[in-house]
């Protein structure tokens, strides 16, 4: 599953959805995400037989993290589909953990030689990781 940003020009990450134990056919899929959450629901079967019947689940966005690294500086931005995403708190900076400004990007001092291993996280959504080397 993935979707799209609000121009339909950028992509999220592809996430994947674990089935129920068993399931062997889908059938009758409906969604249904406006309230930002994607809830599905499928008709399954399982064995053809009496464990057939109704399956949910739900899926949240995943944010996508990119960081760059320039003349000592480190600057991390955080989206979802491509549409920057303000709020979002970046962890693994030197520091100690930031939040992301309204264009989605965190930009923080870092020494040369530094390695860094980076997460973004925001309530209602998939995590993002990355990592950057200056």
């Amino acid at each position: 599953m993935t979707r799209t940003s609000r121009s339909t020009s950028g992509f999220e990450p592809v996430q994947a959805l674990k089935s129920p134990p068993g399931a062997v056919q889908y059938f009758r899929l409906e969604g249904e995400g406006s309230a930002g959450p994607l809830d599905l629901f499928a008709d399954i079967t399982v064995d053809g037989q009496t464990k057939d019947g109704s399956y949910h689940t739900q899926m949240h966005p995943a944010l996508s993290l990119r960081a760059s690294a320039k003349a000592g500086r480190v600057t991390v931005r955080v989206t979802d589909a491509g549409d920057p995403i303000a709020g979002a708190k970046v962890s693994g900076l030197p520091g100690g953990a930031k939040t992301t400004d309204a264009k989605g990007t965190v930009t923080v001092a870092v020494r040369k030689g530094s390695r860094l291993s980076l997460t973004a996280t925001k309530a209602g959504y998939v995590s993002a990781t990355g990592k950057v080397a200056l």
